[in-house]
């Protein structure tokens, strides 16, 4: 689907805009399931080089302090919508260098809310095991993080761990390292960006391409001219036997 976005050949990113710009007949759409499998689901088809690229770039940028294992990520195997009993996180990466592993537990939201007010707290407790949390960061990753916050305000059960993501920082870090020495990396980052600014997620590129406003030749000041004070304002005219006060009136 992405390439048919990149060309215009097709309407369905419209499905994901907000319910007012929506077309009527669309409906509920099963909008965060379509949207990963969209943006994040060709990654697995990737080399396993430029899928560790950008797992560890989002993790290095938005949670330095995790500590990721120097150099580069040797593999990265995905698992989409894995089953643990009666939850069901979105994504689960296993990175690895060499022996060395790191998990994300990622739960992924578009125009919708959290399941219930500890989906989180759930999924972190009970999708993994005490000492694959020792080295797992949970990442929450919506159009906006407000519920993300919401439940970490509520029960703060992962020391740190929780790593609350706005799909604009997901973003950013696709437009960070689309020109990696790899073509099919390239070729997914020039899709993907393509499509989120199809939705209204867009990269902030900074004001290079503003130009200084031209500059009137012999007009003084453009913004503030100065004040002399009050002295030159005229009193109102008010009447010698007003009947009623003015400005305040005291009802009885």
């Amino acid at each position: 689907m992405l390439h048919a976005f990149l060309r215009n050949k097709s309407g369905l990113h419209r499905r994901y805009l907000p319910a007012k710009q929506r077309d009527p007949g669309n409906g509920r759409v099963t909008q965060e399931d379509e949207v990963t499998s969209t943006v994040l689901g060709p990654l697995e088809f990737l080399p396993k080089s430029s899928t560790t690229l950008f797992w560890t770039e989002l993790i290095r940028t938005y949670a330095p302090s995790f500590g990721l294992p120097d150099g580069d990520a040797t593999d990265a195997v995905m698992r989409f919508w894995p089953t643990f009993g009666k939850l069901q996180p979105d994504l689960l990466v296993e990175l690895k260098w060499g022996r060395e592993v790191r998990l994300l537990l990622i739960e992924i939201k578009w125009l919708s809310n959290l399941s219930g007010d500890n989906q989180l707290e759930k999924q972190w407790l009970s999708c993994l095991s005490r000492q694959e949390r020792a080295v797992a960061l949970h990442l929450f990753i919506g159009i906006e993080t407000a519920e993300g916050y919401k439940a970490l305000a509520q029960k703060d059960v992962w020391g740190g761990r929780l790593v609350l993501l706005s799909w604009m920082q997901v973003l950013n870090t696709v437009f960070h390292i689309r020109n990696a020495d790899s073509p099919q990396l390239h070729a997914w980052a020039r899709h993907v960006l393509h499509f989120l600014r199809l939705v209204g997620i867009v990269p902030f590129k900074g004001f290079d391409e503003l130009s200084a406003p031209e500059h009137p030749i012999g007009r003084g000041s453009i913004f503030w001219r100065g004040t002399h004070g009050f002295i030159g304002l005229l009193a109102p005219d008010v009447p010698e036997r007003a009947q009623k006060p003015i400005f305040f009136h005291v009802s009885d």
